[in-house]
This record gives structure tokens, sequence and C-alpha cells, in this order.
């Protein structure tokens, strides 16, 4: 129960004595008794004989007289307490409005809060922290980031930006470290597999014709390993590589290309053009070209070819490589075409057999290539690269492969296709073309893309082709067959094939080492 106020119990009391039917009662018992003495006081004076007219008069007159009293304090108290009750209104009105201006006050301080609060977390949130990431990203230190930044006020979101600025100074130089360390690697593999490539080159000069077989193995081996460290170099950043001396012709630089692959005596290589690729991109364009050859070749059926045409167009020179895989829905090749133009920073949602399309669209975007994928006249899937102008010169009489200066090889404005066999394999990898720039291939069941009959996605959202099938029972979705091993010779045959070329290589080779800029 609530207790009630000592002066509201003073007001209650006072408002019931002074209500107008007291006050009128109480002015006709005054007035009365007076009335009534005066009105005998009267009779007694008069004559007897008018004494009862007087005292009726009397009588009459007390009585509207009393009335008159009693409505007039019956009146008086009801103005009393009506302006008593018009008092107490004005003032509860009085209080609701400073009560009212009192919480518009409230509210208006709370908007404003509010208001300051969104700004600061705007302020944080599209300014102080893409500035953080971005002096992050520029290897500036976390406490010197933050400094160069306008911090918000507000204790927690202060608290929260130097907090992520911490967490993510520390991600980058952990990611900085690894980077660093692979890129160290791939440089040493680098090295070695150069180092093993001259190796056995010079073996091949300086065993028998009947070793040279065994040695083309090796050689082949060996390139291929050299090409996954090329992929790690490229994918940390290590985008620089060798620079050779003298501009590389076209199709060299295709020939250079098949050669760190399996499979090269499927590509078939049509070229006419007589431009070269400058000696500053050379070996990157060389590695690019290879990744896509390789796909191509690792997702067509073995009995089939890989056809490489070279068109010369205003702005450089179109390279396109079509299989005769299984072809690609065009929302897959648009979600292929976005892959190789992803963001660097999409690495890690790449598993290992898929990295080679960032290999691609890092060196393209390094060296203004254009990639672009369609499907191919065959029915499966082919990718033009478009090789700008800065990129190309015209090819001159010496402008040979780094190496040596091959006796008797064709002219590249006569050189229409280049289709080897397996029986010609080694002769048209050594014989009919001087060693190659640094080759390099993926090491066996990494591919540049993965592909299915049925254009599945992969978790990463990238289209997947499945491999053909070749023969009876061979499961959809299984690793592809592996190519044919090369038939062995025997050493008479291994011989005939080599002799030619082992002594013209013996009279006309003149080395020519590239310079190689560091991978670290």
């Amino acid at each position: 129960m609530t207790p009630i106020h000592p002066d509201q119990r003073e007001r209650s009391r006072a408002r019931r004595w002074n209500s107008p039917a007291k006050r009128a009662l109480l002015g006709l018992l005054v007035t009365a008794p007076v009335l009534g003495i005066a009105g005998w006081t009267a009779a007694a004076a008069a004559p007897e004989a008018a004494r009862p007219a007087v005292a009726g008069c009397a009588v009459a007159a007390g009585a509207l007289v009393s009335a008159a009293v009693a409505a007039a304090a019956h009146r008086g108290a009801a103005l009393r307490r009506a302006r008593a009750e018009v008092r107490e209104l004005r003032a509860r009105v009085a209080t609701s409005e400073q009560r009212a201006a009192s919480a518009e006050q409230r509210a208006a301080a709370s908007e404003r809060r509010i208001a300051a609060a969104e700004r600061e977390l705007d302020h944080t949130v599209g300014t102080a922290l893409p500035a953080l990431v971005e002096q992050l990203r520029g290897r500036v230190p976390a406490d010197q980031a933050l400094a160069g930044i306008e911090r918000p006020a507000t204790g927690p979101l202060r608290a929260l930006l130097e907090t992520m600025g911490g967490e993510l100074s520390r991600e980058r130089q952990k990611r900085t470290e690894m980077v660093a360390a692979f890129r160290s690697i791939a440089g040493r593999l680098q090295a070695l597999v150069a180092g093993n490539l001259a190796r056995l080159r010079e073996m091949q000069d300086r065993y028998e014709a009947d070793a040279l077989d065994d040695l083309f193995q090796l050689d082949s081996t060996t390139s291929q390993t050299g090409r996954m460290a090329d992929r790690i170099a490229v994918l940390t950043g290590a985008l620089s590589g060798k620079h050779w001396p003298r501009p590389i012709v076209i199709w060299r630089v295709l020939r250079a290309a098949t050669s760190r692959i399996e499979g090269l005596e499927r590509v078939e290589i049509r070229c006419t053009s007589e431009q070269a690729v400058v000696g500053a991109a050379a070996e990157k364009v060389i590695t690019l070209l290879a990744e896509l050859i390789d796909n191509a070749v690792s997702f067509s059926p073995p009995s089939t070819a890989v056809n490489v045409y070279v068109q010369e167009v205003p702005r450089g020179i179109a390279v396109e490589i079509a299989d005769s895989g299984l072809a690609m829905q065009p929302d897959m090749l648009a979600r292929a075409q976005q892959a190789v133009a992803a963001d660097p920073s999409s690495m890690l949602k790449l598993s290992g057999t898929r990295q080679g399309l960032l290999v691609v669209g890092m060196i393209a975007r390094k060296f203004g290539l254009r990639v672009s994928y369609q499907a191919s006249a065959t029915g499966g899937t082919a990718v033009t690269v478009l090789i700008p102008q800065q990129l190309l010169t015209e090819a001159r009489a010496d402008h040979h492969t780094p190496g040596h200066d091959a006796p008797g090889h064709d002219a590249p404005g006569h050189h229409a296709t280049v289709s080897p066999t397996p029986e010609r394999r080694a002769t048209v990898r050594r014989a009919t073309a001087p060693p190659l720039p640094s080759r390099r291939p993926p090491s066996p069941g990494e591919r540049s893309e993965e592909r299915s009959g049925a254009h599945s996605l992969t978790p990463e959202g990238l289209p997947r082709r499945r491999r053909k099938q070749v023969e009876t029972g061979t499961e959809r979705g299984a690793e592809p067959p592996a190519p044919p091993p090369p038939v062995r010779k025997k050493r008479a045959e291994a011989g005939n094939r080599f002799g030619s070329f082992h002594t013209a290589v013996k009279q006309d080779r003149t080395r020519t080492t590239p310079r190689s800029e560091g991978t670290t």
C-alpha cells in the first residue's frame, strides 16, 4: 500500500472543510439565528395588533437572507475550490512539461551518442581498418601503421582495431617468412635442375650413341622436375626468373614449352611466324605455354593430337592450344576464365592439381598477356594466348634458342608442322631443335586444371572435366591412363638414330648461358 504524504493529508482535510455544501450550511447556521433574533426583536417592539404581520415579514426576510447567504457561501466555496483545482492542474502541467523537456533532452543526448558511435563505427570499418590493412600490406610495422591512422575515440573500437592490427601484422609476418622459405627452396631447386641439365648435355657429348637414349629420358624427367620448381617460384612471387640474352623465335618458344611436358609426341605445332619473344619475357612465356599445353595433353585421349596454332594479329601473336577432350559448357568455360584471372591471394583456395591456373594468371598479369577459353573446333577446349607487341621483335638469323646453333634446322618461315612420333621423339627434341631454355615440367599427377565429363564443380567452385574413356572398363573420373612408356630401341638402332646428331653437336655447339635473376 502506497503511504500518504502529510501534505497530501492536510490538503485533503482542507478540501473537505472547504466544500461548497459545508460552506453553505455554515452560512445558514450563522445567519438564521441572527435573523431570528432580529425578527423577534422587531415583532416585540411593534404594536400588538401588528405583531403577527411584523413577525411574518421578519421570518420571510430571514429566510431570504439566509438563503442568499447560503448561496453566496456555496458559490464562494465552489469558486475557491475551482481556483485551487486550476492551480493544481497548472502545477501538474508545469511538472509534466518539465518532465517532458527532461525526457527530450535525454533522448537528444542518446541520439547524439548513437550518431557519434555510428560515425566512429563507419570510420573504423570504412576508413581506419582498410588503411591499416593497406599499410600492413606495405610491410609497415603494426605500431607505425596504427600511429598513422585516425583511431576511434571509443574504447572498445580502439581496442578492437589495435587487436586486429596486431593479429594481421603477425599473420603477415608468418606469411612473408613462409613465402620467403618456399622461394628460397624454389631457387635452389631451379639451380639444381639447371646444373643437372648441363651435366646431362655434357654426358651426351661425352658418351657414345648407345647411351643417349637413357640420357634423354633422364633429361626429360629432370626438365619436368624443374618445371615444378618453376611453378613454386611463380606462386611465391618470383616472377623475374631468367633473362635470356637474345630474343627467342616464337616457334622455338613453343618447342621449349612442349619439351617440358609428358606426351610431347602428341603435340602438333603449326607456326610460320618469324616473330621473336624478347629475352626478358621468354622464360615466363615458355612456362605459361607449358602449363596450358600440359593441361591439354593430360585431359584429352592419348590417341588424339593436341594442336598448337600460331597466328600474327594486329595486337601481337595469338597462340591457340586446342585439345580433343570433352567440351566444357559455357558456364564452365566462364569459371575457368575466372580462375585464370583470379587474384593471387586466392591461391590457397586451389589444390595443388589446379595451381597451374594461378601460374598462368600471375604470369599473364605480370607481362600483359591475355588468356581466353573457348570451345575448340574438334569438340574439346581451346585456350588462346595473346602475346602483345611490346614483348615481340623481328626475328634475326642469330635469334636461336640459347644453348647452341642447330645445324640443318628448318627456317622459321618454312616451318609448318612439328608432329613428333614416338619413334622420333628423341630425334625431334635434340636433332631438330637445339637445347631449349631451362625446361621445367610438373610432377606426375599434377595438372593445371581439373575437368570432368559431367562438368561438375570442385569445392572451390571451379569447373572440372573428366578424361575421356579410351578403353572398355575405364572408370569415369579415374586418373588418366599414363602415356605408353617409350619403346627402348636396341643399341645399334639407337646409335643409328642419334649418331649423326651426336657428331653435329660436337662440331657446332656454342654454349650461351642465360642471365639468371635471383628468385629470393
